[in-house]
């Protein structure tokens, strides 16, 4: 989309294609335990960083919870997050390090309760229809709830692909800064630029 630089892949897997493949996958444990050591480090910037947005310590979400490191990086920052994932066996995974975990996607959750934030990090550009997580979002959220979304930035990766097509130097220089960035397969399925991100969650009632 030229107007708001919202970049997508086309053609894209169906949803049901998607959802087999992320909840499909059983690393041994001994691997998620790295994972949940290496990401909990990682994560506690983003659990300091809702800090400041939100003075009280309540409840929240997090959306593709995985090995559960947000989670631990939320609790030492007095947060009480809970996950929500496809994935049973990283699940069981997070819920053996003593932390709740839902099987479920962000659409078919419903639980008779409302959350102070909904976290999605990493996730969001993945899911197979992010217009239908926001609006399950927002009905989770109390009010004055945050919705806090960390997504590659789309504006980015399309400048770079311009330049990429450019000389041979140029492509050469594009195309390493893209693998360096793990952009090179980017966008898994939407890359948002701030204005398109910010236009959606405005549409869908966020101000």
């Amino acid at each position: 989309c030229l107007e708001w630089g919202l970049v997508y892949r086309n053609p894209m897997e169906k949803r049901e294609r998607l959802q087999e493949t992320y909840s499909s996958e059983t690393p041994e444990r001994d691997a998620l335990l790295a994972l949940h050591r290496a990401q909990t480090r990682t994560y506690r910037a983003q659990a300091r960083r809702l800090g400041r947005r939100l003075t009280r310590r309540g409840s929240g979400l997090e959306v593709g919870s995985y090995v559960g490191a947000f989670l631990a990086a939320a609790r030492t920052q007095r947060w009480q997050f809970e996950g929500l994932d496809v994935n049973r066996h990283t699940n069981a995974f997070a819920r053996s390090l003593g932390f709740t975990v839902h099987d479920s996607d962000l659409e078919h959750f419903r639980p008779d309760r409302t959350f102070d934030v909904v976290a999605i990090w990493n996730t969001f550009d993945q899911l197979p229809d992010p217009r239908a997580a926001v609006r399950a979002a927002f009905r989770l959220l109390r009010p004055d709830g945050v919705l806090a979304v960390r997504v590659p930035n789309g504006e980015c990766y399309a400048r770079l692909r311009a330049v990429s097509a450019g000389s041979p130097q140029r492509t050469s220089v594009a195309r390493a800064i893209l693998a360096h960035n793990n952009l090179l397969t980017f966008p898994y399925r939407f890359g948002f630029s701030p204005a398109s991100l910010t236009r959606l969650l405005q549409s869908l009632g966020f101000g």
